[in-house]
């Protein structure tokens, strides 16, 4: 198994405030009323990899399953 870097996060503190405003819990009911607003909404399963967890010694992985989306 390779190794895990980690890299320093060097945004300016700024820039990150800015994006991060973007997170604020009123910001993503917008963002989630938007994507429901859609008739092809569907939520996407996650998947929990359990052995990769265990593997890395974290408490959990998920990925979501993206289904390739037909053309409207």
């Amino acid at each position: 198994m390779g190794t895990i870097e980690i890299i320093r996060n060097n945004c300016p503190k700024s820039a990150c405030t800015r994006a991060l405003e973007l997170m604020r819990p009123a910001e993503m009911k917008k963002v989630r009323a938007f994507h429901k607003s859609f008739p092809q909404y569907t939520q996407t399963p996650l998947v929990k990899l359990e052995a990769l967890a265990a593997k890395l010694n974290v408490r959990g992985i998920y990925v979501q399953m993206q289904e390739p989306q037909a053309d409207a």
